[in-house]
């Protein structure tokens, strides 16, 4: 399917070349007012800082219980990284000590070890040297004052509730909560104005809602640039002749041009790289919160898309050839 955008009439033209069926659209005015939420994940309270969800659970429990429960819903314990995030999840608590995701012990957080702490998913420490030492590459730490003194063995992180300080402590101590950090959803709205519900479809029965997505669809299979736009408005009248053409005459043509769509989706495949910019980026089994982890992308990796699965899901290919599904809005350009 091509699609060609006014800017301002927001008129779309498209052709689709199985049944060989034209159709018009007019949008005027339509403004998709998209807000991120915190999904359902039966917190006891939550917050957004920075674009992710973070929620305070009230279950007792050790700290394999608390990263086991955030996993189960598709998160993970949270990693403090920012004073303003500390504050927030310092609000969530209401008195209360909750587990959180940093560790000094390779068994708990991958890459670890004594007196080097590291947030979950994390390739560097975010403090080194233990109670002598301090935070790595400037990053941000607010230890109680004495800590972390491992104290015969404490390699687990709790933020307090009656200050907001970290503390290390025994992993098999129990809490009456934990924090975990999740991926916020996408909440759209459509504003209207005049005429902005206002379409006229040749097939079918696209509402507008839909009609973003199975836009943004048609872009990607075939990335019309702005030269290709003008050339493509300036031949609406060819368009609209073909229209008038008989089915078998459009089967025929298109049998003629297959080689050459072929090589049109290939070069709009390997233009379609995106970055991840989110610290990091999960790529899932399926487009479900709570589909499995395939790997753990970081910021600055690439990406390439190969299929938008509706306005927050994405299916992208890797580098190595892997495939899996991502959040769309942790990529960018």
């Amino acid at each position: 399917m091509r699609c060609v955008s006014l800017k301002n009439s927001a008129l779309f033209f498209g052709l689709a070349s199985a049944g060989t069926a034209f159709a018009v659209f007019s949008i005027a005015q339509t403004v998709m007012a998209t807000s991120y939420v915190c999904p359902n994940i039966g917190a006891t309270r939550t917050t957004i800082v920075d674009g992710t969800c973070y929620g305070h659970f009230a279950s007792f429990g050790d700290a394999a219980h608390a990263r086991s429960a955030c996993s189960a819903i598709g998160g993970k314990l949270a990693s403090i990284r920012s004073s303003s995030v500390n504050t927030a999840l310092f609000t969530l608590l209401q008195g209360a000590s909750d587990w959180i995701g940093g560790g000094d012990d390779d068994s708990i957080v991958t890459g670890s070890s004594e007196g080097n702490f590291f947030w979950p998913g994390d390739v560097q420490a975010f403090w080194t040297g233990g109670v002598s030492g301090g935070p790595f590459g400037g990053a941000y730490a607010n230890w109680k004052t004495g800590e972390p003194n491992d104290n015969f063995g404490e390699d687990c992180m709790e933020i307090q509730g009656v200050s907001g300080q970290w503390n290390d402590l025994f992993c098999t101590a129990n809490l009456g909560g934990y924090i975990c950090e999740i991926a916020t959803v996408a909440s759209s709205s459509v504003a209207s104005g005049d005429g902005a519900n206002s379409f006229t479809p040749a097939r079918g029965g696209l509402r507008p809602e839909s009609l973003k997505l199975r836009i943004e669809q048609a872009a990607l299979r075939w990335k019309t640039d702005d030269h290709s736009a003008a050339s493509a408005l300036s031949s609406s009248a060819a368009v609209s002749s073909a229209a008038s053409s008989s089915v078998s005459s459009a089967r025929s043509s298109s049998a003629s041009s297959t080689s050459s769509a072929a090589s049109v989706q290939q070069a709009a495949l390997s233009s379609n790289q995106r970055v991840v910019i989110a610290p990091t980026l999960y790529l899932r089994s399926d487009s479900r919160i709570n589909a499995s982890v395939l790997r753990t992308l970081r910021k600055g990796q690439l990406v390439t898309i190969i299929a938008l699965v509706d306005k927050d899901w994405a299916r992208v290919r890797l580098p190595d050839g892997k495939d899996g599904f991502v959040w769309r809005r942790h990529l960018g350009k």
